[in-house]
């Protein structure tokens, strides 16, 4: 190991070894379920719903849904859904009162062909001297306007990470969210097929003379 000039070994080895360690963390396969409705009709437009907190989890972070349902938003027009704004998904369920945990009822109040739930089922964040720490577990489930689940999947990871200072670090659990966040919803839609509607509408012009 090199050693600094008075002989102690040096604080970027130091450093460089605990965090290979420490950012390892630990992360689970994907679990999912695609019904077969689904691999041959996907829906076109998907609202996403407010999150959902199981029971279990202590702490509900009203940043981290905000991050994880605006993320899952843009990410599903990555696999060519449309999807209504968060604001007017909203502003419908507030007027008409609907419950969450009636899906079909919400696709058909508002229009789009299917909803996505999402529920947070474990969430756990720890700061602790120059250690950060943040475990994650969810679950999505796609349900079409007739209340037929279309898609489910579930996933959970575990991460730390160092920081040198406590003054980084406060700013670092917070900003860490984000990139956490995005990995974790990238995870669980690598299982999500892709809508096929612009496929088959330009197939059909594809015959056109």
């Amino acid at each position: 190991m090199k050693k600094s000039k008075n002989g102690r070994p040096s604080i970027v080895i130091i450093v460089a070894v605990l965090t290979s360690i420490l950012l390892s963390g630990c992360s689970h396969a994907v679990k999912y379920s695609v019904d077969d409705i689904m691999r041959v009709h996907t829906p076109r437009t998907v609202a996403v719903l407010p999150i959902v907190w199981s029971e279990n989890v202590d702490k509900q972070d009203s940043v981290v849904a905000s991050i994880f349902r605006s993320m899952t938003n843009k990410k599903l027009r990555t696999h060519n859904y449309k999807t209504p704004t968060l604001k007017s998904v909203d502003d419908v369920i507030e007027r008409k009162k609907l419950d969450v945990k009636n899906p079909a009822t919400i696709a058909n109040k508002l229009g789009t062909d299917s909803v996505l739930v999402i529920e947070i089922t474990d969430w756990e964040s720890d700061m602790l001297l120059t250690y950060a720490y943040l475990k994650l577990k969810a679950r999505f489930t796609l349900y079409s306007k007739e209340g037929e689940k279309l898609w489910s999947a579930e996933h959970s990871t575990a991460e730390s990470d160092i920081r040198l200072d406590k003054k980084s670090m406060e700013l670092a659990i917070i900003k860490v969210y984000e990139p956490r966040v995005q990995r974790f919803i990238n995870d669980l839609f690598s299982t999500m097929p892709v809508c096929n509607a612009l496929a088959k509408r330009k197939e059909y012009f594809d015959w056109l003379p």
